[in-house]
């Protein structure tokens, strides 16, 4: 019998850290607004989560394992006027604190008060220097396309000629990477293994000094992200980015010789002005494209250039309690440069 229990923790032992440093904490004391005496008993609730707590004989509560974003707390008690605390802010590794005042009521008295959540100028268990971006941010506000993009942007973070992120000066192989608390590398060269799409990211924290000792084989930095879990209601999104929607003499053959300095000089000048590329019969060698060219199409579906991005989430068909969400993002170029500038250039 004890081999067995023995073999059973062997087996769970590479799952205790999966979940580590994927979500927050919310603690704070309830007192009575009048003489400020530590309320026993009091109901709190995150709307929209299946997470609560309720105070103990100080007055004292806490929500563990609750996912990055902003929520409204709900606080209840007999006798008491409801209190709902809007923005309060969640981050993975860091704890929240929210303490929360109650005025008495009669029974029949139901209005809820509301307050709004202050973020505080000094975290307290902050221990490291840290940047923590929204997802929302990364994927609707920041100029940004890629996880390395948004990474190039925090402060002592560079990305080098190859798009590569190196971090206070250190090595490409000395950030570690995690996604939903599991390291993702690259076997080669210790660089981020595979691609995030930006839609799916709830929450990214960069660590650049000083990180913690559930953090190891790194040296440099923490770049840890959290992604997204489905919403209670179903949301679509679609996003489809080219160049090719907008008219532009760059789409042409030879297209210097359509400019208005050029068209005024002598053939002999214009020689010059033609593009540099030209196939045997004399031709220029970039072929013009349109929005709907594609030599793809027979294997995509689709006959038009470009990136393109959507997410979906929602309850589960059948079962009201499951959320999913999916995201992807597809790039039908002909090139390995953005937008396809190669010979082909459109």
């Amino acid at each position: 019998m004890t081999k067995k229990v023995f073999i059973l923790l062997l087996c769970l032992l590479p799952f205790t850290g999966l979940f580590a440093g994927t979500s927050g904490k919310i603690t704070g004391v309830v007192k009575d607004k009048e003489n400020k005496e530590a309320l026993i008993g009091v109901n709190i609730q995150i709307l929209g989560l299946p997470l609560g707590g309720a105070s103990d004989v100080d007055g004292f509560y806490f929500i563990n394992n609750v996912p990055p974003g902003t929520y409204t707390l709900k606080a209840t008690y007999l006798g008491y006027r409801p209190v709902e605390i809007k923005n309060v802010q969640v981050t993975v590794d860091h704890t929240t604190e929210i303490s929360i005042e109650m005025e008495p009521a009669s029974i029949e008295f139901e209005e809820t008060i509301t307050v709004v959540a202050e973020r505080p100028l000094i975290q307290k268990d902050a221990t490291s220097k840290r940047a923590v971006i929204d997802g929302s941010q990364i994927a609707d506000i920041l100029p940004v396309s890629t996880v390395r993009e948004a990474l190039a942007m925090q402060a002592g973070v560079v990305k080098d000629e190859d798009g590569q992120i190196h971090i206070r000066g250190g090595r490409l192989g000395e950030v570690a990477y995690l996604i939903d608390g599991t390291y993702v590398r690259d076997p080669f060269d210790n660089s981020l293994g595979g691609n995030v799409d930006v839609e799916a990211i709830q929450e990214m924290e960069v660590i650049s000094g000083t990180f913690n000792a559930e953090y190891g084989n790194a040296m440099s930095g923490i770049v840890n992200i959290v992604t997204k879990e489905g919403s209670p209601t179903y949301k679509i999104k679609f996003q489809y980015e080219t160049p090719m929607l907008n008219e532009s003499p760059y789409h042409r053959k030879d297209w210097l010789l359509y400019t208005d300095e050029v068209k005024k000089l002598p053939e002999a000048e214009k020689e010059k002005y033609k593009d540099a590329v030209r196939t045997e019969t004399g031709e220029s060698a970039y072929r013009e494209f349109r929005v709907l060219d594609s030599k793809f199409s027979d294997l995509t579906g689709l006959n038009v250039l470009g990136k393109f991005n959507s997410s979906l989430s929602g309850p589960v068909p059948f079962f009201s309690k499951m959320h999913f969400f999916v995201s992807g993002t597809f790039r039908n170029e002909d090139s390995y440069l953005p937008y396809g500038f190669t010979l082909e250039r459109y």
